[in-house]
């Protein structure tokens, strides 16, 4: 997985997995320092920490308005082109500003948009493997290791593996590559239905 090392000013070298984010203020800081920060700010006065949000934020729109300027292009847009959460903010972005914006911001960043994406990959695929199969992210692993990333079936070597499992039991059998794991369940997974379709392969042979 590609890291992206920033430095916070408290703790030191950071990677993406720990949810290192940018701080508006002068310098970096890191989720845990921004949160500090932030809550000291608020129970010093929580009044003022709630109207400078409302002031720099967001704006009371009149109901009978229907264009506003916007902040990106300049221009006068329809209510329409403009997301919910845009229309009440004191400087509006319409939405094909926005979008160029961010098309611009992941070219630029291509490299830290990849960690992302891996990182968010690897959490969802943790998280699938505890909540379908109880099993862990190192015994999958483990698993695939043992039969060298091979298929349990055809031998074949795949980057996609599926665990197959006894549907009466639940008990996990062994990995295999998708169409193996496809074919055993298009004929039901049962033997006699195999030897079955091997003596008609071998039937009409040629």
């Amino acid at each position: 997985m590609l890291e992206i090392i920033k430095t916070c000013k408290t703790h030191g070298a950071l990677t993406i997995n720990d949810v290192y984010i940018r701080n508006t203020r002068k310098g970096m800081d890191c989720k845990w320092c921004s949160k500090e920060c932030a809550e000291r700010r608020r129970l010093a006065n929580p009044e003022k920490f709630k109207e400078h949000g409302r002031k720099y934020r967001h704006i009371e729109v009149p109901e009978d308005t229907i264009e506003r300027r916007c902040s990106g292009c300049k221009k006068i847009v329809h209510k329409d082109l403009f997301t919910l959460h845009a229309w009440k903010r004191r400087h509006p972005r319409c939405k094909p500003c926005t979008s160029i914006s961010a098309y611009k911001s992941k070219i630029k960043n291509q490299d830290t948009y990849k960690a992302y994406r891996e990182r968010a990959s690897a959490i969802s695929r943790k998280s699938y493997l505890r909540r379908t199969w109880n099993i862990s992210i190192e015994q999958f692993n483990a698993l695939r290791d043992l039969q060298e990333g091979k298929c349990a079936i055809c031998k074949i070597e795949s980057k996609v593996m599926h665990i197959d499992h006894n549907h009466a039991t639940g008990k996990i059998r062994a990995l295999l590559c998708n169409n193996c794991n496809r074919g055993i369940g298009h004929l039901k997974e049962s033997s006699s239905i195999m030897l079955a379709a091997i003596e008609y392969l071998k039937l009409h042979d040629g």
